[in-house]
C-alpha cells in the first residue's frame, strides 16, 4: 500500500503540468487571434513568476528587482531583431545577458540580507528604468519596435505553439532545478541557513547561483514579452513589473512548484477583464480580489482543494 501511495504521489506532482500542456496544445482549435495573444501573455508571465519564485519562495531571497533582468532580455531581443538576426538568437542572448546581469547584482548583494537585498535589487531596476527614460538609446522614453522578420504573426497558431514550447521547456527546466539536490539545498538554506553552514555548505555561493538561474529565466521571459508585444519601452524595468510577478507567485502559492503558473493565469486574466469592464476602477477591484484571495487562501491557489476538503469535513462533522 505504501508503494502504491508513493507511485500515485510521484504521478500527481507533474500532473498539473501535463494537464496544462495538453490544454495548451488543444487551445488554438477553439481560440481566435485575440485570445491567443492574451494567453501568450499568460505564458510569458508564468515563466517570469516561476523565475521570481525560485528566489523568493524556494530560496528565501527577498528581491524586488527582477524587472531589471526582464527588461534586459526584452531590449536584447529588440536590438538583435533590428539587426536582422534570427529572433531565436535574441532569445538566447536574453538568457545569457539576464544571467550575466544577475551575476553582477548577486556579487553586489552578497553581503546583504533581507530588506537590504530587496532595496538593492529595487535600486538596480529603478536605476535602469530612469537611465533608459533619460537616454536616447533604443528610442529613449518612446521605446523601440521589435522586428520579427523570421517569425510568424503573434496571433497565428504557429506562433502560439512556439511560445508554448519555449515556455514549457523553461518551466520544466525550473522544475528539474527545484527537484535536484541543488533545489533541496536551496530550500534547506531558506529554512535554516545557520544549520546548513555547519554542514560546510557555502550559503553565499548557493544564493549567487540561484540568482543567476533566476536572472537567466527572467531574461527569457523579457525576450518573450518583446516578441509578443513587438515593442519595448523603459516601463519593462519599472518596479511594477517585479511587483506583479511577486503577486502572481503569492496568489498562486509561494512555496509550491506550479503555484506561480496559476497565479499568472489569474492575474493576467483579471487585468484584462477588469480593465475592460471597469476602466476607471479596475486597479481597485484587482487589489480587492487579491486581498480576499490572500486572506481566504494564505497558502495560495494550490491549497484550494485542501481548503475545500477541510471546510466540507468541518460542516459535515456531527454536532
Amino acid at each position: 500500500m505504501t508503494n502504491l501511495k508513493g507511485l500515485v504521489t510521484r504521478f500527481y506532482r507533474p500532473g498539473g503540468f501535463v494537464i496544462l500542456l495538453a490544454a495548451g496544445l488543444l487551445f488554438p482549435l477553439i481560440a481566435n487571434g485575440a485570445q491567443l495573444f492574451l494567453w501568450e501573455t499568460v505564458l510569458l508571465q508564468a515563466v517570469f513568476a516561476l523565475s521570481v519564485n525560485l528566489l523568493v519562495g524556494h530560496s528565501g531571497i527577498a528581491t524586488f528587482g527582477q524587472a531589471a533582468f526582464f527588461g534586459i532580455g526584452a531590449y536584447a531581443v529588440a536590438a538583435i531583431s533590428q539587426a536582422g538576426v534570427a529572433v531565436i538568437v535574441g532569445l538566447v542572448a536574453a538568457v545569457i545577458l539576464g544571467a550575466a546581469a544577475s551575476m553582477v547584482v548577486a556579487a553586489i548583494a552578497a553581503r546583504a540580507e533581507g530588506l537590504g537585498v530587496m532595496m538593492l535589487t529595487l535600486a538596480v531596476s529603478q536605476g535602469l528604468f530612469s537611465m533608459m527614460n533619460r537616454s536616447n538609446f533604443m528610442g529613449g522614453a518612446n521605446g523601440t519596435p521589435v522586428v520579427l522578420v523570421d517569425w510568424f504573426s503573434t496571433t497565428s497558431i504557429a506562433y502560439w505553439y512556439a511560445m508554448l514550447a519555449i515556455s514549457a521547456i523553461a518551466a520544466l527546466l525550473m522544475w528539474v532545478v527545484l527537484h535536484s539536490p541543488f533545489g533541496l539545498s536551496m530550500r534547506a538554506i531558506r529554512d535554516d541557513p545557520l544549520r546548513v553552514i555547519h554542514f560546510g555548505v557555502s550559503v553565499r555561493l548557493f544564493r549567487a547561483i540561484t540568482f543567476v538561474i533566476a536572472g537567466g529565466f527572467g531574461g527569457l521571459s523579457g525576450g518573450l514579452f518583446a516578441c509578443t508585444s513587438q515593442a519595448v519601452d523603459p516601463a519593462v524595468f519599472n518596479w511594477t513589473v517585479s511587483g506583479s510577478a511577486l503577486i502572481m507567485a503569492l496568489v498562486g502559492g509561494l512555496y509550491s512548484t506550479w503555484g506561480p503558473v496559476l497565479g499568472a493565469i489569474m492575474i493576467v486574466l483579471l487585468n484584462y477583464y477588469l480593465s475592460t469592464l471597469a476602466p476607471a476602477l479596475w486597479t481597485f477591484f484587482l487589489g480587492l480580489v487579491v486581498a480576499v484571495m490572500v486572506i481566504a487562501l494564505p497558502q495560495g491557489l494550490v491549497s484550494a482543494p485542501d481548503r475545500v476538503r477541510s471546510l466540507v469535513h468541518h460542516f459535515r462533522r456531527p454536532k
